[in-house]
């Protein structure tokens, strides 16, 4: 072994940001009648999307930018759907897709965003990921990536316990980290945005913290990309490994009179469907390729 070897050994800190850019899934209605026309449903605090059949006007909301889908009359949902994703992708502000007849609406920047809400179409909205972005700040310690491939033993009776094969089941990892930045702004985050949420009561100011407001709810759309960035790397982002799908689980909050306060993560992991298969968990490298353009 030649001792230039040595110069692939790395101490490497990374950065890490929890982040994710909304999504919304709209799954239209056949018009019928030129039923539709004129119709709209909001998009975020700042766009609103209108069905266009060439009568009724633009509904022009205040303080809101307008995607119009023109369609004909007595379009099937099939038609309003492709439609709609090509104008919502057209306005440069979002990437749209048709998956299984709804319009899978993605943000171009990452950010807190308001969920979709319809107004009058009778289309069903749903934000299949809350948007946000958040900067974990320093660290405590190491950051710890575990991973596992679940192979199950495949045995036979004539040759008694002596494994023959294997098969894969599953692939998993999970991390652990402590943040020693456990500021409002990420502790609100973090608690709001997992078990709990906001509530600003009447002459009163905003609390955050967990209830029971999302018992039964699915933790995907709270999830978001974790990505971890060596902080050496600059804009190389060759070493990078990212999470798609990243949901905290808060341990331990430290307070201390002699040691800093803390917040210790867990973070658990999750596929994402959108993703090529061969790297649905996680991957290694540049991972922007894979975003909403």
């Amino acid at each position: 072994m030649s001792q230039t070897s040595s110069g692939d050994i790395r101490i490497e800190p990374v950065d890490i940001v929890w982040e994710i850019e909304q999504q919304d899934c709209i799954t239209p209605v056949a018009d019928v009648a030129e039923s539709l026309d004129g119709t709209h449903f909001l998009l975020g605090d700042d766009f609103y999307v209108w069905m266009d059949i060439g009568v009724a006007a633009d509904p022009a909301p205040a303080g809101r930018a307008g995607i119009a889908v023109v369609v004909s009359a007595d379009a099937s949902a099939a038609t309003i759907a492709t439609a709609m994703a090509a104008a919502i992708d057209g306005n440069g502000s979002f990437s749209a897709e048709v998956i299984n007849g709804s319009v899978f609406a993605s943000r171009i920047v990452t950010g807190d965003f308001d969920d979709g809400v319809d107004v009058d179409t009778g289309f069903t909205i749903l934000a299949t990921q809350e948007g946000g972005s958040l900067d974990l700040g320093l660290l405590l310690g190491n950051v710890e990536n575990s991973f596992e491939e679940q192979i199950l033993d495949i045995v036979a009776h004539q040759t008694g316990t002596t494994i023959l094969s294997g098969v894969r089941q599953g692939v998993s990892a999970s991390i652990t980290l402590t943040m020693q930045e456990a500021t409002v702004v990420k502790l609100r985050d973090l608690f709001s945005n997992t078990g709990g949420g906001t509530v600003t009561p009447a002459g009163g100011t905003e609390l955050y913290g967990w209830g029971t407001s999302r018992q039964g709810d699915n933790v995907i759309p709270q999830s978001r990309r974790l990505n971890l960035h060596p902080v050496n790397a600059a804009a190389d982002l060759t070493r990078d490994l990212t999470f798609w799908k990243a949901y905290p689980l808060l341990n331990n909050l430290v307070f201390s009179g002699e040691e800093v306060k803390t917040l210790e993560v867990e973070w658990r992991l999750f596929l994402d469907d959108q993703k090529p298969a061969e790297v649905s968990l996680f991957a290694f490298g540049d991972y922007t390729s894979l975003l909403p353009t």
